[in-house]
């Protein structure tokens, strides 16, 4: 049993570090109909790569949080996949906020899209004392506080890891993530 649970999680490191690669080697990043998806499949990766508390796993749904509703439409795409799919075996529910003040307790992962990035500082400041995986989509954020951040690297989308913001925020990752993402 031990060997088929160390094959699924080296399969699925393998399947994510290759995704990654593809994604961000063959895909322009400013084909704003691919955007959503790539978001979306990488958002939802990023579940099995992080580690939130024992306390905040197991309990409930998998609460993703979108704020605003931008131009790029990742609420659909991420909505799909919430119907489809579960985050550390918990329904994936996908939650809207219009502002940062609206956001509840029980989110796992907020996500800021590009049109809305002015409101990361309030999102940090909201979430700062739950472990509430931030993700946002515009260059330079990651270097301001962002866990997860999108970016445009050579013409193609990839992410930055902004390691002492997760680590700030009681969250852990997968070693793995370092050969497929920028480190800040």
């Amino acid at each position: 049993m031990q060997k088929i649970y160390l094959f699924c999680v080296i399969f699925s490191t393998a399947m994510f570090i290759s995704c990654g690669t593809v994604f961000s080697q063959a895909l322009p990043a400013a084909n704003e109909k691919v955007l959503p998806k790539i978001y979306s499949v990488y958002i939802y990766h990023l579940t099995k790569y992080f580690l939130w508390p024992p306390q905040n796993l197991n309990q409930g749904n998998f609460i993703i949080g979108i704020i605003g509703n931008g131009e790029i439409k990742i609420d659909q795409e991420l909505q799909a996949m919430a119907e489809t799919k579960k985050a550390n075996g918990q329904q994936i529910v996908i939650r809207y906020f219009s502002t940062p003040a609206e956001i509840t307790s029980d989110c796992h992962i907020i996500y800021i899209s590009y049109e809305n990035s002015n409101y990361l500082s309030d999102v940090l400041i909201k979430t700062q004392k739950t472990p509430v995986l931030v993700v946002t989509a515009k260059e330079g954020l990651g270097k301001v506080g962002s866990p997860v951040n999108f970016v445009t690297v050579d013409g193609k989308t990839s992410f930055e890891l902004n390691t002492d913001a997760i680590e700030k925020r009681s969250l852990k990752f997968a070693q793995q993530l370092k050969a497929i993402a920028t480190l800040i």
